[in-house]
């Protein structure tokens, strides 16, 4: 099964920004959490109706390298019609998936710096 995109974005009114950050189990190899994250990446961004996108490699320490870390930048509507900004990094660590996100309006370059800083894994 694919992996959903947040629901909460259906709840946004007032352009706040949200964060959340969500595993996503894979069963079977290594090589089936490239897919999935590619996949899961591809839902939300469906979900946003991302309009502009932008993604770079994110160095995340203790992250898998296969697939790499990723920062993703998009511009898009939530189906109520609110226009909101996506900042997110997709990564995998084990066996274990994961996204954490920023959306909602638009931030400061010192909010996401300190988004960005603040993911660490054990």
């Amino acid at each position: 099964a694919l992996p959903q995109a947040p629901t909460a974005w259906s709840g946004v009114r007032d352009a706040t920004s949200f964060g959340a950050a969500s595993p996503q189990k894979v069963m079977g190899s290594m090589k089936s959490l490239g897919p999935t994250l590619d996949q899961w990446q591809e839902a939300t961004l469906r979900t946003l109706q991302a309009r502009t996108v932008s993604e770079r490699a994110f160095p995340l320490p203790g992250a898998a390298t296969r697939p790499a870390a990723r920062v993703v930048h998009a511009q898009g509507q939530v189906s109520n019609g609110a226009q909101v900004v996506l900042d997110a990094i997709w990564f995998a660590h084990g066996r274990t998936a994961f996204v954490a996100m920023m959306y909602g309006a638009p931030r400061t370059a010192e909010t996401l710096e300190t988004f960005q800083a603040g993911l660490r894994l054990p």
